[in-house]
């Protein structure tokens, strides 16, 4: 499969490039088709760039993978694309906690939220950020606060057409059996059971601001307030601006 997708983007890459080498007359003289047609091919780019820094860091080569995700965000900036900027924050946030870079990954995944939280939207891609979510939370021991994400995580999966699989499972499969090692068995139950009962926008909240869960999140202006923010500018290198 990675092969398939090295040499899709081997395709791809020679189209994506052509518009910095038009003239500003040829750029205007395109047709509406052209230009939506160029806009397809640039998006369908990007995300085969995407799939193939993920899969590139679960094949074990992080540092290949990060100048693949940093392409992929430098693309997303200049198409202004906030759902895109939201997915390769995503998978940045997904690298940093791969290689233990704890700060960065709560960073990235703030952005990926401040870019895009829809609470009303329970996708394959929902899932996903609350699985990194919870494995964030379990790696810097915040036990409880992982077993609610994990609950919400496990509520919003049972809800998609899709099943989550592959490394993205195994490693939040591995991360819940810590938290669930670590806590006592009825502590463990009682916050898994809050994170089924916990909305998706309860949760975005918990994550832009961790202090709030799960005692403080009865307040909905406060939760609208908070994942209603304007996003923060991204930077290339990792780090909060």
């Amino acid at each position: 499969m990675w092969l398939l997708l090295a040499l899709l983007l081997s395709a791809c890459q020679p189209i994506q490039r052509l518009p910095e080498t038009k003239t500003a007359a040829a750029a205007s003289a395109e047709t509406p088709l052209e230009q939506a047609n160029q806009a397809v091919v640039q998006r369908f780019y990007d995300e085969v760039v995407k799939i193939l820094g993920i899969a590139t860091l679960y094949d074990g080569d992080a540092p290949a993978a990060h100048q693949l995700l940093d392409e992929s965000l430098r693309f997303c900036m200049e198409l202004n694309n906030q759902f895109f900027l939201a997915r390769v924050c995503t998978y940045l946030a997904e690298l940093a906690l791969w290689t233990e870079e704890l700060g960065q990954a709560g960073h990235w995944l703030t952005q990926s939220l401040t870019y895009r939280a829809d609470p009303h939207s329970i996708t394959i891609f929902q899932v996903t950020r609350l699985f990194i979510a919870a494995r964030l939370a379990t790696a810097q021991q915040q036990y409880p606060r992982a077993a609610t994400l994990f609950g919400l995580a496990d509520q919003m999966h049972s809800q998609i057409h899709h099943v989550i699989g592959g490394p993205m499972r195994a490693l939040a499969d591995a991360a819940l059996a810590t938290v669930r090692a670590v806590l006592e068995p009825v502590a463990f139950a009682e916050a898994f059971a809050a994170g089924q009962q916990m909305s998706l926008e309860q949760a975005f909240a918990s994550i832009l601001v961790p202090s709030l869960i799960p005692g403080n999140l009865t307040d909905g202006a406060q939760v609208s307030a908070v994942i209603n923010q304007p996003p923060r500018s991204s930077r290339l290198d990792g780090k909060a601006g």
